[in-house]
């Protein structure tokens, strides 16, 4: 429970309403608690499975919230404090509590998500207030030849031209809430998420 307090600073901003203060929370415990389980054998990858769940440390909080830490660190307290063991589970098993800042009005079905498919209990919904989240559209510029030679590691096997982009990408599928799951370059299809 005191992991979380840093966890949850790091995760979401503290001027948020302490209801969404207390379901990040709740996200964050049965994130952490999902990594501690698959971290029970011991090994070297599971410890690092579970050291990612890592928050902020007490001299993170401090610079980012300066004089207002004391009563920001309350904020955090109290929101874990009142949700107490309370996590997330599906059919008696603790899920992958997915969350994210916006969606393109509409979340993803899981099962449409390569490597996502088991997952079957998060499913699409409406989200069409997320176009209006700060930071939803983000535009960044990138020299051909520099975007070329990124997608060459997503496409080992084709020759990728610079002066072929982005034309020569092609999006082949979309799923149901119209998020790309392939493209194509010459002969090769890749899973849109590696894109």
């Amino acid at each position: 429970e005191e992991r979380l307090v840093g966890i949850l600073a790091k995760e979401m901003p503290v001027t948020y309403e302490t209801e969404c203060l207390k379901a990040q929370a709740v996200i964050a415990r049965t994130n952490l608690y999902q990594s501690m389980e698959a971290g029970g054998d011991g090994s070297a990858s599971a410890q690092e499975n579970v050291e990612t769940k890592e928050g902020w440390a007490e001299a993170d909080m401090k610079a980012a919230w300066g004089e207002k830490y004391e009563q920001y660190l309350e904020r955090m307290e109290n929101a874990v404090a009142q949700t107490k063991g309370e996590v997330l589970t599906y059919h008696g098993e603790l899920i992958q509590a997915a969350y994210h800042t916006a969606s393109n009005k509409q979340t993803r079905n899981a099962s449409e998500v390569p490597g996502q498919e088991a997952y079957t209990y998060l499913v699409s919904v409406e989200s069409k207030e997320d176009i209006l989240a700060d930071g939803f559209l983000y535009i960044g510029y990138m020299e051909k030849q520099q975007f070329a030679d990124t997608i060459q590691k997503v496409f080992p096997d084709e020759a990728i031209a610079a002066d072929q982009l982005p034309g020569a990408l092609e999006i082949t599928e979309r799923d149901s809430a119209d998020y790309v799951t392939k493209v194509t370059y010459g002969n090769t299809v890749v899973n849109g998420e590696a894109i």
